[in-house]
């Protein structure tokens, strides 16, 4: 894995946690659970019900806690938005839409199918958000009515550095630096920060299940050693590719 020197100098919120879901999987509620216990809270949608509505959720893609531990945030898939809760409401309870609306679609004014977005709130509130059809990753201003691209070309798949082609997750570093789950390229890319030109970091543009490859990666994770951990869902197998 090529993550060079430069990543000796970087860090990430360790107060981040991150759930994903299966792709036909709508899933309706975020729950909570207190140390130790078996039982969890809903926090935030209605067991069993999925809608569009700021109550509901159809199909959460992904969840994160902020850094003061006061809001979850979660990727409401099919619903095209990003909404924020209290992590102390309960079921039914109203959320805000921190970023996209309910319509979706080819534009900077909503967002196109999200599936992960990253966050380094010591640095900025922005959430930069992957679009998964959208073929994109945009920059918004939580709460704002617009975001502008940062990486892709929207709506243009493709396996040249300046596009991706479904990605997933992404992660933020304290330099504002973005690593993606190009998962229709099956490679990690690393945007640097007010450059869209990716460079691949892990994986190759042809998917494989050799030691160096992956197909269609899913979820990824730093440790505090920058060591990057891989979810290869086309192979079955979560990859650890060590920090150079």
């Amino acid at each position: 894995m090529m993550l060079l020197n430069i990543f000796h100098y970087f860090g990430f919120n360790s107060l981040t946690t991150v759930t994903t879901t299966a792709d036909t999987t709508k899933t309706s509620t975020t729950e909570k659970f207190s140390g130790g216990s078996l039982s969890a809270t809903t926090v935030a949608g209605i067991n069993g019900s999925t809608g569009s509505t700021l109550s509901a959720f159809n199909g959460i893609r992904y969840i994160t806690v902020d850094s003061t531990n006061a809001y979850v945030y979660a990727a409401d898939f099919y619903n095209h938005r990003i909404m924020r809760y209290s992590t102390s409401s309960t079921s039914g309870t109203n959320g805000v839409v921190a970023a996209g609306d309910s319509g979706g679609g080819y534009a900077n004014t909503t967002l196109f199918y999200p599936w992960g977005f990253g966050q380094y709130q010591s640095v900025s509130n922005d959430l930069f958000i992957t679009s998964y059809y959208g073929h994109t990753v945009i920059r918004w201003t939580s709460d704002a009515s617009s975001g502008y691209y940062i990486a892709g070309v929207l709506g243009a798949s493709g396996k040249t550095p300046i596009l991706v082609s479904n990605p997933m997750s992404i992660k933020v570093d304290s330099y504002l630096n973005m690593y993606v789950a190009d998962s229709g390229n099956s490679r990690i890319q690393m945007f640097c920060a007010n450059n869209q030109t990716g460079i691949t970091i892990d994986g190759t543009v042809v998917g494989g299940s050799g030691a160096a490859q992956l197909t269609a990666p899913r979820t990824i994770v730093f440790d505090s050693a920058m060591n990057l951990y891989v979810s290869d869902r086309g192979n079955s197998r979560v990859q650890k590719f060590y920090q150079l």
